[in-house]
């Protein structure tokens, strides 16, 4: 509260930007203790304060940790006000993690720059992109999807829904190249780091609660396409199951054969082992490529000392191990959370 109010002061009349510090209450009826329920709360009583053009108000959603470039606005505003139709869209920034990059230890480096290559490679799959993290959206569609949910604890990829359906199925994310600088995971020691890393995995993947929301509502909904709804559907459910179950999969698929000794003579026993080997064989080639990328791509936002350039490379040899339990791990939780 005071680190708040003392930017409000130090700003007020310095700057051409307008400042306002809203404290949301605590323990209103129906809202649970998440991000929704807070910025909902602040945009709801910066409008009363200000009298605002629906559609050429736009509203970003931006962590407290988040730096954004220099051009971020310009950017911005010139790719929303350029979009055709583009009150029916969410537009997401790209997020990278570099702020504490040198700080942060190997596995926190790792799912950072992971996520970041998430993003980019769902950027090129309009019908399937989700927003995360840092987004914006017109303040008319914002009220049309009744701004965002006052209990998801994920409310990011939710908000896509909540408008998605507020729009019958007429709506997108429009990637932005407009880049948000963010903090990887950092504790006092490397415990903590662990912890804290899980916890916020976990949080991501409490996302599996959308199912429950999005399977009703197009069952209720006779204006989206039925072959919409079911690739979408689909997609929501595999993404998930793969998420928390995919590399256990990939593991422990190759000794199914010696497993079953009935089909030990069979076909299977062969296919499978060199199905197995083939698939890890393209994932550890595979590594050199994502680590000569995450170089270039942080060398725009931190500087590299002579050994991080081999440390960066080393570091993505252990992804297998990383997948099968920091990144495996936490979404199989959520997801027994979710059914017990």
């Amino acid at each position: 509260m005071e680190n708040a109010e003392k930017i409000v002061a130090d700003y007020s009349g310095t700057s051409p930007i307008r400042i306002v510090n809203v404290v949301h209450p605590a323990d209103i009826p129906g809202e649970g203790k998440v991000k929704g329920s807070n910025i909902t709360y602040a945009m709801k009583r910066y409008m009363e304060m200000e009298e605002l053009d629906e559609r050429m108000t736009f509203v970003s959603t931006i962590d407290t940790d988040t730096l954004v470039e220099a051009n971020f606005f310009l950017i911005t505003s010139y790719t929303f006000l350029s979009t055709e139709h583009n009150q029916n869209a969410i537009y997401q920034y790209t997020p990278v993690y570099a702020n504490n990059w040198h700080k942060g230890t190997f596995f926190a480096r790792l799912i950072a720059m992971g996520t970041t290559f998430w993003q980019l490679s769902e950027s090129q799959n309009p019908e399937f992109y989700r927003n995360f993290a840092v987004y914006g959206q017109s303040l008319y569609c914002l009220k049309k999807a009744d701004f965002w949910s006052l209990t998801s604890i994920v409310e990011d990829g939710f908000q896509y829904w909540r408008s998605y359906f507020a729009f019958d199925g007429i709506f997108r994310i429009v990637n932005v190249p407009a880049v948000c600088r963010m903090d990887i995971v950092e504790e006092e020691n490397l415990l903590k780091t662990i912890r804290s890393q899980y916890k916020q995995l976990r949080r991501w993947s409490w996302g599996c609660t959308d199912i429950e929301y999005v399977i009703p509502q197009f069952v209720n909904n006779p204006n989206i396409p039925f072959s919409e709804k079911f690739r979408k559907t689909r997609y929501l459910i595999l993404n998930h199951l793969f998420w928390a179950g995919g590399a256990f999969m990939l593991f422990f698929i190759g000794y199914i054969p010696g497993i079953l000794s009935s089909v030990h003579e069979s076909i299977i026993s062969l296919t499978i082992p060199l199905i197995t080997s083939f698939l890890f064989t393209w994932i550890f080639a595979t590594i050199i490529f994502p680590s000569i990328v995450s170089i270039l791509i942080m060398k725009k936002y931190t500087t590299f000392r002579k050994r991080d350039y081999i440390f960066n490379i080393l570091q993505w040899a252990l992804i297998p191990v990383l997948t099968l339990t920091l990144f495996s791990i936490p979404a199989i939780e959520s997801q027994l959370r979710l059914f017990f």
